[in-house]
């Protein structure tokens, strides 16, 4: 997923670091994930892969990953 949202981004990086700089903010990547309490059924993995982490490291983000159970 986070691969699909770098499809989308990487085109306008250079838009979104001047951004950066003129609101003097700093980006983030939000993950949200949702665990059952459901033994039979599996987690879902986190990762990301070298594109990810590299556009990120360009804009000086940092990911965030929270994680709830249902």
């Amino acid at each position: 997923m986070a691969s699909s949202l770098i499809d989308i981004l990487e085109p306008k990086e250079e838009f979104l670091i001047e951004a950066i700089k003129h609101f003097n903010v700093k980006p983030h990547l939000e993950v949200v994930l949702w665990f059952t309490v459901n033994e039979d059924i599996s987690t879902p993995a986190i990762g990301f892969d070298e594109r990810a982490m590299q556009f990120l490291g360009k804009l000086g983000a940092y990911v965030d990953v929270d994680t709830y159970k249902s």
